[in-house]
């Protein structure tokens, strides 16, 4: 059976720490778009004031170990566990249902 999951992941960061993780954030985008494509899609929003959301989907086997070796991934997440002053909550999804996201959220790509 597939390791299928959807995975929200909501934190706060100080107001002094948001422009790294911002960087961070970015940076993990990047290397997921570049290093796992297939079956895999991660969308991180700034909701202000230092709060984030991030949603991580997955509908195939082993990509959830393989994020996790990601060398951005545990720079981030070094870096949550050290600038969030309450712990990030985490919470498994289902998707009830969805129409044309991916057509009305512009989602930024930076040049390589």
């Amino acid at each position: 059976m597939p390791d299928n999951y959807t995975k929200l992941i909501r934190y706060t960061i100080s107001p002094e720490n948001c422009s790294e993780n911002d960087r961070l954030v970015r940076a993990l985008v990047d290397e997921v778009s570049s290093e796992i494509s297939d079956g895999f899609g991660y969308l991180a929003f700034d909701l202000g004031g230092g709060d984030f959301l991030h949603i991580a989907a997955s509908r195939k086997d082993g990509v959830r170990e393989r994020l996790h070796t990601l060398p951005t991934f545990q720079k981030w997440a070094e870096h949550l566990s050290d600038k969030c002053g309450v712990s990030p909550e985490f919470a498994d999804a289902g998707v009830v249902g969805g129409a044309h996201l991916n057509e009305i959220i512009a989602i930024p790509r930076r040049e390589r």
